[in-house]
């Protein structure tokens, strides 16, 4: 049971904490969020976020309002987030349908430095760059990049708080904890995106399925865990080391000695000098 009568509702897909919900509301159309494993202290995450983001707008932000108690299911109420409907097309299929096209594996690159750039200097950290996450919207020559599910994130008002989550292994460095919680938390997620894509630009069988001898596994970007917490014996770290592109071995040095060093050492990502000759 849902309080707008008027609202047309679909199933449309499930995370690791809610239910999505496609909704069409007086002719928009709307997420649905609706949470099955949320703590109290999570879901009221939610109320600081949108105080938080009432101060300025932001390109990437998908506009969102937390009602509590707003549905029934028996006798008990519970919450849910309605957010705005962001079209495009996430960036794992992305990376698919424009594989062969090196411009937009640039554009790419520099979106994410970009929206690297603009979330820290802002006090903010999402927390996830998986596949689902980052909803990317191409626009004649260039494209602009989207984030949705907010349930990791971080902004300044939540300092020295742990992280109720952290996010999918294969992206994120293999030694973050719950207690490195601020608005560098995406940095090593973009360096890994950004050295896949420039591997990417060089070799496009790479992407093939991982059955197909490729490193692909369907919402991975290239790297898996694995590679990452054992850079040494990593198939994928051995290959892209050996490249004879400067530019791939470059971005691939930087992240195997990322992935061996301390968490809080990761640097600002950035486009490197050699990525930079390419334009």
């Amino acid at each position: 049971e849902y309080s707008n009568a008027s609202a047309r509702i679909w199933t449309y897909g499930a995370g690791q904490f809610a239910v999505v919900f496609k909704a069409k509301i007086d002719g928009d159309y709307y997420a649905i969020r609706c949470f099955q494993h949320a703590t109290k202290k999570g879901l009221e995450k939610y109320s600081v976020l949108s105080d938080y983001f009432k101060t300025e707008k932001m390109s990437w932000l998908s506009e969102f309002a937390y009602y509590d108690n707003e549905i029934i299911v028996g006798s008990k109420k519970y919450p849910v987030l309605v957010m705005d409907w962001v079209e495009g097309i996430d960036i794992h299929d992305f990376i698919t349908e424009n594989l062969h096209s090196n411009y937009w594996l640039l554009q790419l690159q520099k979106s994410l430095i970009s929206l690297s750039d603009n979330l820290e200097k802002k006090g903010i950290g999402h927390g996830d760059f998986q596949k689902g996450n980052v909803i990317v919207i191409k626009e004649k020559n260039k494209i602009t990049l989207k984030l949705i599910d907010y349930d990791g994130m971080f902004v300044t008002p939540m300092s020295g708080q742990l992280s109720i989550e952290l996010g999918k292994p294969d992206i994120q460095h293999p030694k973050r904890e719950g207690k490195f919680f601020n608005e560098k938390i995406d940095r090593f997620s973009i360096w890994l995106i950004i050295t896949a894509i420039e591997a990417l630009k060089y070799n496009k069988d790479l992407w093939e399925r991982i059955s197909e001898g490729g490193f692909n596994d369907g919402s991975n970007f290239l790297f898996r865990y694995e590679d990452l917490n054992n850079t040494t014996n990593s198939k994928l770290f051995s290959k892209l080391l050996d490249s004879p592109n400067i530019s791939v071995t470059d971005y691939t040095t930087i992240l195997r000695e990322l992935c061996n060093s301390s968490i809080q050492k990761v640097v600002i990502p950035k486009l490197l000098v050699s990525v930079k000759s390419e334009e």
